[in-house]
């Protein structure tokens, strides 16, 4: 992890996990659809790598005792204020990290355009103290005597400063692996559940909106991208997803200070087994509901009130052709009409038809599956050209289906 104006700190983080507030909708796909679910609502705990310094600090100034209480600017800086003695005293000061320590090092003086107390420090191991040196010119808090040496600022009451940052946000995420803020109605209207980061248990920065995306590839690899960002702060997490949880990498923008390569783990839940997937769907040129029987070695295949989709009217159909073609490619012209085994395509439109006895009829049969067993079926495609009494033509492209009896 690396902290903004220091060197690489070692970090850690804690997530808990609490009860999810909504549920996944269903996957959209089998082969696409996330095989894990981040929704629900989450508190994570993200170590800084360092104390914070805002609080109250008591020291020794030789005269008197004298306190100090700090507090982050929101612009990286520090400023604060205290007393010492009866004087009340105001100071300004910038941090950064050590990098002998790695802890936080810090440096104030007195605002005044003289300033009369100047102090450099490094937080304690034990996060109690900040440890340094300091000047002091005469004059400063009515004490006649310049002094310097090394001083120690205690935190009051005696508690380690906080190292953590907190994030709260609650989630939802979609079939198809979108994640945005949870949904919540108030007062008879919904509303977005806005996330927050806590600074150093003190400040709360709110309003954060979450964006993301869950994928799971079709090998079954996860990866997750989560941002949650609020004005002027933001979380953004990226790394894979499994059984233990999501193993996201960090980055941490703050008005205090910047965080990278911070280790999180988000637990993640399996998604709901996906919904059957819908029927394929019919062709528009597929033809169901015809019947085949065979007599004398001829098979005739008939199908009544025929959709008009398939030859621009309600039509009656008859199709004949010998049992002996089988499975294969067969064809239907004016030379094949007639005859003892004949094998023809015949449409009915009321009192007209357009078959295959004419030229330059030629309708070819591609029979794809074939039986001759009563129950079984007989599938075929015919494409062609049929002619009518008049002369008329009429192209014909369709797939059968027919049942033997």
């Amino acid at each position: 992890m690396h902290l903004q104006r220091s060197s690489v700190v070692r970090a850690t983080a804690l997530v808990v996990g609490l009860a999810a507030l909504a549920t996944s909708s269903s996957s959209l796909a089998a082969k696409t659809a996330p095989a894990w679910v981040l929704d629900g609502q989450r508190v994570v705990a993200i170590e800084a790598g360092v104390g914070s310094l805002a609080g109250r600090y008591g020291y020794d100034l030789g005269p008197f005792f004298a306190n100090v209480s700090l507090a982050y600017d929101g612009r990286g800086k520090l400023s604060g204020g205290g007393l010492a003695g009866t004087s009340i005293y105001n100071v300004s000061g910038t941090w950064g990290v050590d990098p002998a320590t790695g802890r936080a090092a810090v440096h104030l003086e007195e605002v005044s355009p003289t300033p009369k107390l100047v102090f450099d420090g490094v937080q304690s191991e034990d996060l109690l103290r900040i440890d340094g040196t300091y000047t002091r010119v005469a004059g400063f808090a009515g004490i006649s005597e310049a002094a310097a040496g090394p001083l120690s600022l205690g935190r009051t009451p005696p508690v380690p400063a906080e190292t953590a940052f907190t994030l709260r946000f609650s989630a939802r995420q979609s079939g198809g692996g979108k994640i945005s803020n949870a949904v919540r109605t108030v007062a008879a209207k919904r509303e977005k559940v806005l996330a927050s980061l806590e600074i150093f248990g003190d400040e709360v920065l709110e309003s954060g909106k979450v964006r993301g995306k869950l994928k799971t590839d079709r090998a079954g690899f996860s990866t997750a991208k989560l941002q949650v960002k609020g004005k002027g702060w933001s979380v953004k997490m990226t790394g894979p997803v499994d059984a233990d949880g999501f193993h996201a990498t960090a980055t941490v923008k703050t008005p205090i200070l910047n965080l990278e390569g911070v280790l999180l783990e988000l637990p993640a839940e399996a998604a709901p087994d996906a919904p059957p997937p819908p029927p394929p769907s019919v062709p528009e040129d597929f033809l169901d509901g015809a019947f085949a029987r065979i007599e004398a070695g001829q098979i005739t295949i008939t199908r009544g009130n025929v959709p008009k989709r398939f030859f621009g009217k309600s039509s009656d159909l008859t199709i004949r052709f010998p049992a002996t073609v089988g499975a294969g490619v067969t064809s239907c012209t004016p030379l094949t009409a007639g005859g003892a085994n004949p094998r023809l395509f015949l449409v009915e439109q009321g009192n007209k038809a357009f078959g295959t006895a004419l030229e330059p009829a030629n309708v070819q049969l591609d029979i794809t599956t074939f039986s001759t067993q009563t129950g079984q079926t007989i599938r075929l495609r015919a494409t062609g050209t049929t002619v009518r009494d008049d002369g008329k033509t009429k192209t014909v492209d369709v797939d059968i289906l027919a049942t033997i009896l």
